[in-house]
């Protein structure tokens, strides 16, 4: 009987393991809003971002304010594309994803034709300024163990 609940204890924390393990993700986000040149949002400009590697693209639409937002996104590089009728195509390339660092694309649409393209090929390194919830950070064993036992046993 014993053994029974020694095995049954043992497989509940093999199982609680694996859950943890496959938890941690290996994605992130991608971000931004769409402004006309004097700051207005652009409500329902089509945002696409492409994988440079693969070539697999997503498709989304900015909310009223001008947001948009690409959740579950693998790491990699990627384009980010915004078109609305009356204001000149957006290009952003090589922009960095990588996990738990959401990635913040903010464009400005100059008015024209849908024919025209505005390109940046190099942007700034992104820093992150608020709390979404995308935040990791790994922690060694060693500092682990080290750790001070609180509590009855010590």
């Amino acid at each position: 009987m014993q053994r029974t609940m020694i095995i049954l204890a043992d497989l509940l924390l093999i199982c609680v393991l694996a859950y943890t393990a496959l938890g941690q993700g290996t994605t992130s986000r991608v971000t931004g809003t769409v402004q006309d040149v004097n700051g207005a949002a652009v409500v329902g400009a089509a945002v696409t971002l492409i994988n440079e590697a693969t070539g697999n693209s997503l498709t989304a639409q900015t909310s009223g304010s001008g947001t948009y937002a690409f959740d579950l996104v693998q790491v990699g590089t990627y384009n980010v594309m915004v078109e609305k009728q009356g204001f000149k195509k957006f290009l952003s390339k090589a922009n960095a994803v990588n996990v738990n660092q959401p990635t913040t694309v903010n464009v400005s649409l100059e008015a024209g034709g849908v024919t025209e393209t505005v390109t940046v090929d190099a942007s700034a390194e992104q820093v992150q300024t608020s709390t979404s919830g995308n935040l990791g950070s790994t922690i060694e064993q060693k500092t682990l163990e080290s750790l001070p036992i609180v509590g009855t046993r010590g």
